[in-house]
């Protein structure tokens, strides 16, 4: 963790995050069961199976098994490790503005078989980037400082790498 020992400035709030997640058979579980109709007529917030063209991604992949990209709206959770990947994207689900709208028997089947196959899912990781930050918001809503930016990303041949940066105003 870094502390920033200067006064931070904001001339305005901003908050962005990018996650891409390359795997094959999370891929295959998300995708049968969003044929299925798992989301409903929900419009989603995050893609399955397809990138956002107006997103940058890098070169990872044209078909990611988890796809988000918002430069106003950064989720805050984000995971530490490659043990908390598929947690953590079940979270992000959870949290979609449009859970309602989802078919919640065919979503809890969904969760439950993504949980019973963690370990062949995490076998088959390609790739991760999971980045994000936020600033201009209170110390109360971050509850350690109004800034803050974290990347977790993995690809078999680098590893894990995990990197979370908060910054403190001097009081």
């Amino acid at each position: 963790m870094k502390i920033r020992t200067n006064f931070v400035t904001n001339s305005s709030s901003y908050s962005s995050a990018e996650i891409i997640i390359d795997n094959p058979v999370l891929l295959e579980i998300l995708q049968r069961y969003k044929e299925m109709g798992v989301f409903g007529e929900a419009e989603l917030d995050f893609d399955i199976g397809s990138v956002n063209d107006s997103k940058d991604t890098k070169g990872t992949t044209k078909t990611p098994a988890f796809f988000y990209a918002d430069s106003e709206t950064a989720r805050t959770q984000h995971p530490v490790s490659l043990d908390d990947v598929l947690v953590t994207i079940i979270e992000f689900m959870d949290d979609s503005h449009f859970f309602d709208e989802f078919n919640q028997g065919i979503y809890q089947e969904m969760k439950e078989e993504l949980l019973k196959r963690k370990n062949e899912i995490k076998r088959s990781y390609s790739r991760i980037i999971w980045t994000g930050g936020i600033s201009g918001f209170s110390s109360e809503e971050l509850e350690i400082g109004d800034e803050c930016e974290w990347s977790f990303q993995y690809d078999p041949e680098n590893g894990e790498k995990n990197n979370v940066e908060y910054y403190l105003p001097l009081e």
